[in-house]
């Protein structure tokens, strides 16, 4: 019988775990998350413009949905499997820990702003492993000063390209109001890190291009997703897949994985179950309304999924309690070994 790749990883985990005293921190009671209010969005022509052409009377021209969903399960299995061994938590918990310690990420402040060069700093970094991975960003002026990232790694064919997103920001509604931001932000940030480490200390190649997005202004009206999606659908980028993850970190011990049907496409709702269910060992459950980045790109006419850690109201916030000290290190791990096998299949990886 074939055990989930899930479980070796497992294993590593909590012995790791147990070789280190247990703290306060550990053993806190888990918070609750009440709704905050959102900070106030970019204003402009341009945002106008954008949040027009994004309203359900101008949707885009839709896409051919995702063929992945005919993809038998696994096509990559001994390249997946070899590099999902090398996944650990070691590098998510240090780049959290210093995500966090900054007061907030809101797009306004100061801290904001060192938070994006901090992660930038941190993935070019991480990315210097391969020398054919390229991390740029994307300047939002006047809008913002906070930038956002993109790192891609090359694929042999010029157009098919896999995303995997998420934001950084996180903001308490107030310019300098206090937000970690650790779960609802920071763990997909620390997951889509910890894979994009893997895949470059490996040199992996892939036949489709993949690019991770770390996007500003999530809590200023996506504006960091909304410019880059207008440009890609200006180009007429051809977007194999979007992945989009938040809550990677849920501290509620549960073995949910949730994906949501709300501007997702079917055939990666399906082509998500099946790598679950053989990399992680269940099926994820589905959720029918979520607080999503892929709304932005699901409008421009592109094959979007949304999975997330936890069951999440569509005006999920940032609080005050999204705190690191309650983040769920086996969730994080969980998330990235969803992410990694996700690229590696839909990226024709190897």
């Amino acid at each position: 019988m074939r055990l989930p790749v899930l479980l070796p990883a497992l294993l590593t985990l909590l012995s790791s775990a147990a070789a280190r005293p247990p703290s306060e921190e550990s053993t806190a009671a888990a918070p609750l998350y009440p709704l905050s209010p959102r900070s106030p969005g970019p204003s402009g022509p341009d945002a106008d413009a954008d949040a027009d052409a994004e309203s359900p009377g101008r949707l885009r021209a839709r896409q051919p949905g995702s063929e992945l969903a005919n993809l038998e399960m696994p096509q990559q299995y001994k390249s997946a499997t070899s590099l999902l061994a090398r996944l650990n938590t070691d590098g998510p918990q240090r780049w959290l820990r210093r995500l966090t310690e900054f007061p907030n990420r809101d797009h306004r402040s100061k801290h904001g702003i060192l938070a994006g060069k901090w992660l930038q700093d941190k993935l070019e970094v991480i990315a210097s492993a391969n020398p054919a991975i390229k991390v740029t960003t994307v300047d939002h002026a006047p809008v913002s000063n906070q930038q956002s990232i993109i790192v891609t790694i090359p694929g042999h064919l010029s157009g098919p390209t896999v995303i995997v997103a998420t934001h950084y920001d996180a903001t308490s509604g107030r310019q300098e109001g206090s937000a970690e931001g650790a779960d609802i932000s920071g763990s997909a940030v620390v997951t889509h890190m910890e894979v994009l480490r893997v895949l470059a200390e490996h040199k992996f190649k892939t036949q489709n291009t993949i690019e991770f997005h770390f996007y500003a202004g999530r809590r200023a009206k996506h504006f960091g997703e909304r410019a880059i999606m207008n440009r890609y659908s200006k180009e007429k980028r051809q977007i194999v897949a979007f992945l989009d993850q938040t809550r990677a970190g849920n501290h509620i011990v549960s073995r949910s994985i949730y994906t949501c049907l709300e501007h997702s496409d079917p055939g990666l709702v399906t082509f998500a179950d099946r790598v679950t269910k053989y990399y992680v060992g269940f099926k994820p459950e589905r959720v029918q309304h979520c607080a999503g980045n892929h709304h932005i790109a699901w409008y421009h006419g592109f094959p979007t999924l949304h999975i997330t850690g936890r069951r999440e109201d569509p005006e999920d916030s940032d609080t005050h309690e999204d705190l690191y000290q309650y983040i769920n290190w086996f969730s994080i791990l969980r998330h990235s070994i969803l992410t990694l096998a996700f690229v590696v299949e839909a990226g024709n990886g190897y």
